[in-house]
């Protein structure tokens, strides 16, 4: 049905393949009462899918996974309250 591949595309647009997030979010608006339009939108996701499979985010465990946080916020007022070199404080652009 109609609900149920809008969720599974949800799922990969949060989980795997952001760069279908804005599209997936456009037809899933439509899931209560979706029209043939829709559908055919949801079709050219797959399509696109299909197309691109090797594509999207792959996270390979290789011991220890070390990732670098950018955000774009002020912290509440609280920029560079933390150390630098703590491994939980978040770096800014």
């Amino acid at each position: 049905s109609y609900r149920w591949i809008v969720g599974m595309l949800l799922y990969l647009a949060t989980n795997t393949r952001t760069d279908i997030a804005f599209a997936v979010s456009q037809v899933c608006r439509f899931s209560s009462t979706p029209k043939r339009s829709h559908a055919t939108a949801v079709k050219s996701i797959v399509r696109y899918l299909r197309g691109t499979r090797n594509k999207g985010t792959i996270i390979r465990p290789q011991g220890q996974l070390n990732l670098d946080l950018f955000v774009d916020a002020d912290f509440a007022g609280l920029y560079r309250a933390e150390p630098d070199h703590s491994p939980n404080a978040a770096r800014s652009r």
